[in-house]
């Protein structure tokens, strides 16, 4: 019996051993949990980082092409160059056919002719026909050229010494062309101040002016609209058509 109680003795010691491994397992199981779980969340960390930077790059790239929201429902787009620079150039073709339609109205409507001045030699004392440039209307050739006539020379001319016989008070009232003659009629200033050279250089100055044109070879000079087969003190003959000499 003394061997038996022996016996219970050893064996309790035996099951001593057995509960420190127990203990010393859980704890190592705890301890490699809480590693597991630190690792976890260092991983978990990292991976929000990352999912982060990458959002944020991808918010930049996008940045530029997506509306850029000020107040809620309200939405402002930066401009695109390219379609302002497109309209600005397609407003430019605009404005550059309108400038050409009218420039070509202005060429259709206008017209270059002659008006005869006088030019005076000093030196043979002598007149001479001078012709200048003009830009009339092309409705009217005939009675805007005798228009410009009537004007008399410009400043630059003047101090050229291209004189006029024609008085600035003249009028032309209307003009007719029938069988290549032009009916022109005047007032009668047609004839003020003039007598002799100065009067038949008149004369010459608007004869000349209204046949420069294809379908006029002659005129017929009336004032107030009556026919006249004189004119000026001197009484120069205009009765019939009058051409150039």
């Amino acid at each position: 019996m003394a061997t038996g109680g022996k016996k219970k003795k050893s064996g309790s010691k035996t099951k001593t051993p057995a509960k420190k491994t127990n203990t010393t397992a859980k704890k190592n199981e705890k301890q490699t949990s809480a590693s597991k779980a630190g690792y976890v969340l260092v991983i978990m960390a990292l991976l929000a980082a990352v999912l982060f930077m990458l959002n944020n790059y991808s918010f930049d790239n996008k940045k530029t092409d997506t509306p850029e929201r000020i107040t809620p429902g309200h939405l402002v787009y930066k401009p695109d160059k390219d379609n302002e620079s497109k309209k600005e150039n397609k407003e430019d073709s605009i404005e550059q056919k309108e400038k050409k339609e009218e420039d070509r109205k202005e060429q259709v409507v206008s017209k270059k002719v002659k008006i005869y001045l006088i030019d005076f030699n000093e030196k043979t004392e002598k007149t001479y026909l001078h012709p200048v440039f003009r830009t009339v209307s092309a409705i009217t050739p005939v009675k805007s050229s005798i228009e410009e006539l009537i004007k008399g020379p410009s400043p630059s001319e003047k101090k050229r010494g291209i004189l006029t016989a024609v008085h600035s008070n003249t009028k032309i009232y209307d003009v007719t062309i029938s069988s290549n003659t032009a009916i022109l009629n005047f007032n009668s200033a047609i004839e003020y101040g003039a007598s002799g050279n100065i009067l038949l250089s008149r004369i010459d100055q608007i004869i000349y002016t209204a046949t420069q044109f294809e379908n006029i070879d002659n005129i017929i000079i009336k004032v107030n609209g009556k026919t006249r087969r004189f004119l000026g003190s001197d009484g120069i003959a205009v009765g019939g058509p009058l051409h150039r000499r």
